[in-house]
């Protein structure tokens, strides 16, 4: 009787284990079809928008990781408000992988209703390849393209630029004492690139707005948060020669306004990442208004209520699972378990 017993809830427990392999391994299949397309949102490098256009409105958004409760209805305000055209500054993937990245596209042009390019934010590129990735889904890190009268020049100063006794003393006392191998900012290459790009480009436009994730100058609230003193060494002898009209950026999760050399730097407020304002905790984005007359108006925009999720189970399915070995030894496991109960099941039979 008890070997009749035995034989049988092995049976049932081999069905249930080989039930739950197959289930698994399909859903993965599944998921790798879903998310595994080669979507891409590529950026107008090199390109004249709109060029007709004297008076237009952009949007600024980042730092939000992936938090679909907050950057969905941001996304959706965005398209409502009449904007002309989208940028994000960074920080938009969780864990930079393939299947996130497809998501991550899918989600923006599911969601925002107007035209879009981005920069990459440190945690977009952090990590050996991670880089590749980005561009994949993303286009170049850096580029430059015009909207109607005014010059974008986008930029990557996330780079990690190995540290020199000089580039060292320009940090804060408290990460000179850890001795960093690498400090962040701009390579040599890009800020040659730059160089060329205003030489050649910035007479022909009424105005010049620097798009970039690390801002040159923070308020003293947050400027701990940051390393900004690389990336303002590297900009101010390219501000002196050349005019620069605005620079809008993220990193700091929080909004707000800053000079720097003379040229305002527009902070976009924090689109779903912890938030560190709190003059504004609210979620939102910015808009920056270009007149007729030629001046920027900064308009930042709050949602009052929004609350970031966790968003572990939606992560798990669409970023984890496709691109996880480990999920697939488990399906495979659980097969070879089931399989191995009804072998069992069947000799004590």
């Amino acid at each position: 009787m008890r070997k009749d017993i035995g034989r049988r809830l092995a049976a049932i427990s081999g069905i249930i284990a080989i039930l739950s392999g197959i289930a698994m391994l399909a859903a993965g299949a599944y998921l790798c079809c879903r998310f595994g397309n080669t979507a891409s949102i590529i950026p107008p490098a090199s390109k004249h928008l709109a060029a007709q256009k004297k008076d237009f409105r952009i949007a600024f958004f980042g730092d939000f990781a992936m938090q679909t409760d907050v950057i969905v209805p941001v996304l959706k305000q965005i398209s409502a408000d009449r904007i002309d055209f989208a940028i994000s500054v960074g920080d938009m993937f969780r864990t930079i992988r393939g299947a996130e990245g497809a998501y991550l596209v899918e989600l923006l042009q599911e969601n925002l209703s107007v035209p879009m390019c981005a920069i990459p934010g440190n945690h977009d590129i952090l990590g050996k390849g991670n880089l590749k990735t980005y561009c994949h889904f993303f286009g170049n890190p850096y580029y430059f393209f015009s909207f109607g009268d005014t010059l974008f020049i986008m930029l990557n100063d996330n780079v990690p630029i190995k540290a020199t006794p000089e580039t060292l003393q320009l940090l804060l006392p408290e990460v000179q004492r850890k001795n960093p191998k690498h400090v962040s900012g701009m390579d040599d290459e890009e800020l040659a690139w730059l160089e060329s790009v205003l030489s050649r480009y910035r007479q022909d436009f009424r105005r010049c707005v620097l798009v970039m994730h690390r801002p040159p100058v923070a308020p003293p609230a947050v400027y701990r948060h940051i390393q900004t003193t690389i990336v303002a060494h590297q900009l101010k002898p390219l501000l002196k020669r050349f005019p620069i009209d605005a620079i809008v950026s993220g990193h700091l999760h929080t909004s707000g306004q800053s000079d720097f050399e003379g040229v305002p730097v527009y902070h976009v407020p924090c689109s779903g990442q912890k938030m560190r304002d709190t003059l504004h905790p609210d979620f939102g984005y910015l808009t920056l208004h270009f007149t007729g007359s030629g001046k920027i108006e900064a308009i930042p925009s709050f949602l009052p209520g929004l609350k970031r999720g966790r968003n572990y189970f939606l992560n798990y399915l669409v970023v984890e699972i496709p691109g996880n070995c480990r999920y697939y030894y488990c399906a495979w496991l659980f097969l070879a378990v089931g399989l191995g109960l009804l072998t069992a099941a069947r000799k004590r039979s």
